[in-house]
């Protein structure tokens, strides 16, 4: 996260958690003219645009960043993800071949990231490639990433989709470890039943299952 070290930073980062955007965005401008060489509140501001689906204002903001700071990975993410939004795939691909993105392998979330964006333009061998890598050397609980797998394979493998959900659900404390491996069929089918209390993750598996 962004120290909001000047009063303009921190007065942005108010009005957009009271979901003031418009006023956010105002006060994070001026934080950059308080600190012009400060790339990350031009990557804020990037950042805010593509939430608020302005793709093609966040494909100019990441540019900006990009110019000053070309290593900088969550400039070119957002900006590929920025292309994609605004359904220029070619400008995508051609960045992706010709200057991807260099991130550590132990970068899971990042990483996740970008076999998304690979999945998006349709490549999903090669987003399963990233995420199936992700899988092997994971150390610790991460149902998103098994979940992010599992969509990844439910179109070529719908079976492994299925081992791969189950060991989200597993991860997120949906499923006992020897119901998840091997997968017990019966307990996903009750798993995948949403319940009153569950969290964005939860559901968000439980719907996938159910599909």
């Amino acid at each position: 996260d962004i120290n909001p070290s000047s009063q303009a930073a921190a007065l942005a980062y108010g009005h957009y958690a009271s979901g003031r955007a418009e006023a956010a965005v105002t006060a994070a401008l001026r934080a950059v003219e308080e600190d012009p060489t400060n790339l990350d509140y031009r990557l804020l501001l990037a950042d805010w645009a593509r939430e608020r689906g302005d793709d093609a204002e966040a494909v100019t903001a990441y540019g900006e960043v990009l110019s000053k700071e070309p290593g900088n990975v969550d400039a070119a993410l957002g900006r590929l993800e920025s292309w994609i939004g605004a359904g220029d795939f070619d400008s995508a691909r051609k960045v992706l071949q010709s200057a991807p993105p260099v991130l550590s392998e132990d970068d899971v979330s990042r990483q996740r990231r970008l076999a998304r964006i690979w999945g998006e333009l349709g490549e999903n061998e090669l987003e399963w490639v990233i995420l199936k890598q992700l899988t092997a050397r994971k150390r610790e609980a991460d149902p998103l990433l098994y979940r992010d797998a599992a969509r990844a394979r439910r179109q070529a493998a719908p079976e492994e989709a299925l081992d791969l959900y189950a060991l989200a659900m597993q991860d997120a404390g949906m499923l006992a470890p020897a119901q998840a491996s091997p997968r017990d069929d019966r307990a996903l089918t009750f798993a995948s039943r949403e319940l009153p209390d569950d969290d964005w993750l939860k559901r968000s598996i439980r719907s996938d299952v159910e599909d």
